[in-house]
């Protein structure tokens, strides 16, 4: 399985994988001028399979908007995100 990609960039900002377990994942969001908020994902697994015509293997992946609040969470102080990736590790 293809696991997290450990950087990347979308909608004008660079994503960087902070930490990670087997399920979750703490992601520093950043722009030009440095981290801009820290997200708190629970990994998603997708199913292999094609989409538009490509292969795709069985990977993790991060969660899409419509997930925050339910499987993602968005936080501006980087303390408040480490206490909700500490809490959802505890509750695994």
């Amino acid at each position: 399985m293809l696991k997290l990609k450990e950087e990347f960039r979308k909608n004008g900002l660079d994503y960087k994988l902070l930490r990670r377990s087997d399920k979750n994942a703490l992601v520093g969001v950043y722009n030009d001028g440095g981290r801009v908020v820290t997200e708190v994902h629970k990994i998603k697994i997708n199913p292999e399979g094609t989409i538009k015509g490509v292969e795709y293997p069985k990977r993790e992946g991060y969660r899409c908007n419509e997930d925050f609040g339910y499987y993602a969470w968005c936080y501006t102080l980087p303390e408040d995100a480490e206490k909700k990736y500490k809490e959802l590790e505890e509750n695994v």
